[in-house]
């Protein structure tokens, strides 16, 4: 069943603007300055017309729909090129592209894409990029939550650590060791995991883009591990690992232990630091599992 405007409005969102990226609030710069030139008429009238554009042309790959944002008139299915143009000028729009959504409101520098499929979403970026702009997500558009995995699950979650594991930790491991762990990571082994850890998985609407699980370390009531920790290649640095920590050491296997043990790869030391997790004894040796071993210390 179709979704209406306003569950496409709770999916997760992609920015078409033309940064590269938000702009920190403590950054040095002068945004505000910039901003104000650009929302000056002409510059911002080049800046809607590449939004038009954008749309247009996406218009013949895609079957576009202009909606009503008061729900008054029907929507419109592939109006004449001026008609999308002159709605995009005037008024806030909500453009319907399939199950994905295109808001466009007439004095926005950027446009709001919701719900892209993977093929949609490659296509607006090539488009986009034809006429100087960006696409980017921020932590909160992505719409990342985290929940504890069900079986179902198992396929997905083997697929994502068989491709981090071959784009990502490559970098710092041999082919062969990577191919080793991946035939370690097959679904029956992630469900033989998953039953004997919490284990939890963090998702962007309906697809997973990370997981992670925490247990006792060797049955200790003490002690417990991190095990497990994924996350998709596109969604690394955007918050998804910390959200996952975040989970686990909200678990009651974290909450319980006095120390907590993380088995890191190389590639993935530097975030585990940053999560406030230091070497075990002070050593930041490789060991013969090609991990390095970090903990936190806590006292309950």
């Amino acid at each position: 069943m179709e979704k209406t405007v306003e569950e496409l409005l709770n999916t997760p969102y992609w920015i078409v603007d033309i940064l590269p990226e938000q702009v920190p609030a403590d950054c040095n710069g002068q945004y505000f300055k910039v901003e104000k030139y650009y929302l000056g008429r002409k510059r911002f009238a080049e800046i809607k017309q590449k939004h038009v554009n954008l749309v247009l042309k996406l218009n013949c790959y895609r079957d576009v729909t202009l909606e009503d944002a008061d729900g008054v008139l029907p929507p419109e299915v592939n109006p004449v090129p001026a008609k999308i143009e002159q709605e995009m000028r005037k008024r806030y729009v909500p453009v319907r592209v399939g199950d994905a959504l295109i808001i466009s409101e007439p004095d926005d520098t950027h446009l709001t894409l919701f719900n892209p499929d993977e093929e949609l979403l490659a296509l607006v970026r090539t488009i986009a990029a034809g006429e100087g702009l960006f696409v980017w997500q921020t932590e909160e558009g992505m719409g990342v939550t985290v929940r504890r995995f069900e079986n179902g699950d198992a396929g997905e979650v083997s697929a994502l650590i068989a491709r981090t594991l071959r784009e990502v930790s490559i970098k710092d491991y041999s082919h062969e060791y990577i191919e080793a762990l991946v035939l370690r990571e097959r679904p029956e082994d992630v469900l033989e995991r998953a039953a004997q850890l919490h284990f939890y998985v963090a998702c962007a609407g309906e697809k997973i883009v990370g997981c992670g699980g925490i247990g006792p370390y060797w049955g200790s009531e003490t002690e417990s591990w991190l095990s497990t920790v994924f996350v998709l290649p596109e969604y690394i640095g955007k918050g998804v690992g910390r959200k996952i920590i975040e989970t686990l050491e909200g678990d009651e296997f974290f909450l319980r232990a006095k120390r907590v043990e993380i088995p890191a790869s190389v590639t993935a030391v530097g975030f585990y630091l940053k999560m406030g997790y230091n070497y075990k004894n002070g050593s930041a040796a490789v060991d013969g599992e090609g991990l390095v071993r970090l903990e936190k210390i806590r006292e309950i």
